[in-house]
């Protein structure tokens, strides 16, 4: 009871501090896996929550879809869809959505719902080096349920609550050394949005990312990366991800700010690719993710 509690908090701080869109640190499963640190080498449909630029890299269509539970909790589910497609003359388009709900005892408490597109190309590129832009433009929306808590806890007594609306905007930047080192920076909301206005508004997440990645050996790929959320502290995340064979990869991560310690795999056959990983926590339980992603063109 307790560990639900604290969790609860944790999931809701954010929102204590003014701020909505739980920044959940994670993209889904193969990011998490790894630690989290894959700010200057990603290049998956999952672009958009953790570098656009990386879509540059993603060939043909690719389709992704991801589902977890925070810390294995009931009352809180995280879904996540993503679709990319690429284009020889305007570079990578995509297309994505999240949902963050909380729920309990029959009531939503809150709704965290984001759509957006994301385009991404090549600034400059040739046989030993690169450098790759992106952007995201999304539509936050925020919602409290009908009802506050109350006295009750489960909200059938509670203050009728409000919603709010608004647009973010994401940039990255990437680049890339004989398709062995790369370096990459992510701003999260860099145009600050507010939902809402007057004596209640809702300011929404905003992180800087910078990171490093170094493959000493095809297969073999090490990440390094530095997030500061605005009015929180510095995190350090490091991971690996290793391709053991054409069709498995294996993956570890650490983290900081709180220390957690990640491990995932992924298998990869004829463009269908499924991911799982274990993330834990020093207080709270574990973590699954499973994402699943398809490539049309293959």
């Amino acid at each position: 009871m307790k560990k639900r509690l604290l969790s609860g908090l944790l999931l809701s701080a954010s929102m204590a501090l003014g701020q909505v869109f739980t920044d959940l640190g994670t993209a889904a499963a193969a990011q998490a896996g790894s630690g989290d640190a894959t700010v200057a080498a990603e290049s998956s449909v999952w672009s958009y929550a953790v570098n656009p630029a990386g879509f540059s890299n993603v060939e043909g269509i690719q389709v992704g879809v991801t589902h977890f539970r925070p810390y294995q909790e009931s009352f809180v589910q995280v879904s996540r869809f993503s679709a990319s497609f690429s284009s020889k003359s305007w570079g990578a388009f995509n297309l994505h959505g999240d949902m963050n709900q909380v729920k309990y005892g029959g009531n939503d408490l809150s709704s965290e719902i984001s759509a957006g597109l994301s385009h991404a190309f090549f600034l400059q590129k040739d046989l030993r080096s690169s450098l790759a832009f992106g952007y995201s433009i999304n539509f936050l929306s925020v919602g409290y349920g009908e009802k506050s808590a109350g006295y009750s806890g489960d909200g059938s007594d509670g203050l009728t609550l409000s919603s709010g609306q608004a647009v973010g905007i994401d940039l990255g930047l990437q680049a890339s050394m004989r398709n062995r080192s790369w370096m990459g920076i992510f701003i999260q909301n860099v145009n600050q949005p507010v939902m809402g206005s007057g004596a209640i508004d809702y300011h929404a997440a905003r992180k800087v990312v910078v990171g490093a990645g170094y493959m000493p050996y095809y297969g073999l790929l090490s990440s390094l990366a530095v997030e500061k959320a605005f009015g929180g502290d510095f995190q350090y995340n490091a991971g690996l991800d290793y391709q053991v064979l054409q069709w498995l990869s294996i993956r570890a991560g650490l983290n900081t700010y709180p220390s957690q310690l990640s491990l995932g795999a992924g298998l990869n056959w004829k463009g269908f690719s499924l991911d799982y990983a274990l993330v834990n926590h020093p207080v709270l339980p574990a973590t699954h993710l499973l994402s699943f992603e398809f490539n049309i063109t293959k």
